[in-house]
């Protein structure tokens, strides 16, 4: 049985395209409602902390709410800069070629290997400023920005991967 196969697209990821997919793939799990919460409760004890110094002008208070405000930036810009080196390491200037079948996305590389990313349900897939995120359960990762596509497969991949995305 001969497989039916769609225009083998390529492209190459932009810097923000690929920081974009780290941040969907979830490569830190530090930001978001945790680093938000964590943020508060700071917050928090650093205002004690500071109200504390400005009514006894005790100085390890005051020292307590620098340190409080010292975690909240490590909170925040650690894992953006992990992300950040993450984004760099991966491929950022590589030409991408990925084709469609029934089966499903199929990336090609350079020295002729290929790995399928199955349309059956097991894909976690997100969608995010027009930029469309697959990863398979062993952790093999395909990002396809709707820019790298030509107008004339661009609604019919927009359409299969809407449906990757919604689950169907």
């Amino acid at each position: 049985m001969e497989e039916k196969k769609s225009e083998e697209i390529t492209y190459t990821p932009t810097y923000r395209e690929i920081l974009l997919g780290v941040r969907m793939n979830g490569y830190i799990r530090t930001t978001g409602k945790r680093a938000a919460v964590e943020t508060i409760l700071l917050l928090v004890a650093g205002g004690l902390f500071l109200s504390s110094y400005l009514r006894q002008q005790d100085k390890n208070s005051l020292f307590f709410f620098g340190l409080c405000l010292l975690l909240i930036a490590v909170l925040w810009i650690v894992p953006e800069c992990a992300m950040r080196y993450r984004a760099r390491q991966l491929d950022e200037g590589k030409e991408i070629r990925v084709c469609m079948t029934e089966q499903g996305f199929i990336r090609r590389f350079p020295m002729g290997d290929e790995v399928l990313f199955p349309l059956d349900g097991s894909l976690t897939a997100r969608e995010k400023k027009q930029v469309y995120w697959f990863c398979r359960r062993d952790g093999k990762e395909l990002l396809v920005p709707l820019r790298g596509l030509p107008p004339t497969v661009r609604e019919s991949w927009e359409q299969r991967m809407q449906q990757v995305v919604a689950g169907e």
